[in-house]
């Protein structure tokens, strides 16, 4: 009866919680805990495996984004922001990230649109007024 009884808990435990492989909460808390520290190849591990379970997952496109742009890969990072921007086009975030990454390559013109955007999309976003302003004075130079 207890082998029964354990083996039935066992079976529920695996049944109810997906293995850690499989559980896009856990991939995403690790990549966030290896991007404070600095760990930032290690970190896109992580993105990678929750893109794998769900290639649509917007927030890990843009983390993935913004290490990539820490790691000063900004091409692969206009990729991910873009990628963020087609699955929710009214993510402001997703607009600024891309604008930050276009400013690291001099596309200030190209820049300026995407904080134009994110900005349209959310008036009190100080770092897309703040960027913006920055690529004005690098254009006017």
């Amino acid at each position: 009866m207890i082998i029964k009884t354990f083996s039935i808990i066992l079976l529920l435990i695996f049944t109810a919680v997906p293995a850690c492989s499989e559980n896009l909460d856990y991939w995403m808390e690790k990549g966030k805990n290896l991007v404070k520290e600095m760990k930032f190849e290690e970190a896109l591990t992580c993105w990678n495996k929750v893109l794998e379970i769900d290639s649509k997952h917007r927030d890990a496109w843009d983390c993935k984004g913004l290490t990539l742009y820490h790691l000063k890969k900004y091409k692969e990072a206009i990729e991910c922001f873009d990628k963020v921007i087609e699955i929710d086009p009214a993510f402001s975030y997703g607009w600024c990230d891309k604008g930050q990454a276009l400013k690291a390559l001099g596309k200030y013109k190209e820049a300026i649109k995407c904080f134009d955007k994110a900005l349209s999309l959310n008036s009190s976003d100080k770092f897309s007024k703040q960027f913006r302003e920055e690529s004005l004075k690098f254009l006017n130079k």
